[in-house]
């Protein structure tokens, strides 16, 4: 039942992400509660299933022989399924915190100004705890083609000289989240 009930979970994620995207948008403010409500969650619905996850946190690909024998997954995922669910969604959210905080550092020392905001950085937390590490680098990588194609048209939509990133790591995040990570 957990396999079906990630559509919901997933649905949750893409509703945090609009709320983000409005807001974020409309003011260059991502509100901290939304971000927080999210994380708190992400993290108590992938422990509670035990089964949310797109991709497991761990898995060996050495073994895989395709249409035949799937990658290796470790006795301990299959025998603690809650509490590898709750290691790969603070994982995620690890995984997403960092990658925005060590480029939100670097341009902040390149521009000699700050580039983004605190929000951005909490976003991809939320994004790393409801997708897991994998989707969420994928996700990091794809929001800034993002935003360099549609950032003209976002900056016409805010109304704002700076363009707001949230909307662009929201959907980067959307994008990994059709694909099955799960083989």
């Amino acid at each position: 039942v957990w396999l079906d009930l990630r559509i919901v979970f997933h649905s949750i994620c893409l509703g945090f992400l609009l709320v983000i995207t409005a807001t974020d948008l409309a003011s260059l403010y991502i509100p901290n509660f939304v971000v927080n409500w999210g994380l708190i969650v992400a993290i108590s619905g992938a422990f509670a299933s035990g089964e949310l996850q797109m991709a497991h946190l761990w898995v060996d690909w050495n073994v895989e022989i395709p249409g035949l024998v799937g990658p290796y997954i470790p006795d301990w995922i299959k025998g603690h399924p809650h509490w590898h669910a709750l290691g790969w969604s603070i994982v995620g959210a690890c995984v997403g915190w960092v990658l925005i905080a060590v480029v939100r550092k670097i341009a902040e020392f390149a521009l000699g100004r700050p580039a983004m905001g605190a929000g951005d950085v909490t976003l991809m937390a939320m994004i790393g705890a409801f997708l897991g590490w994998q989707p969420t680098v994928i996700a990091f990588f794809i929001a800034p083609v993002l935003a360099l194609t549609l950032g003209p048209l976002a900056r016409r939509v805010s109304k704002e000289v700076a363009v707001p990133y949230g909307p662009f790591l929201a959907l980067g995040a959307i994008i990994p989240s059709f694909f099955d990570f799960s083989n």
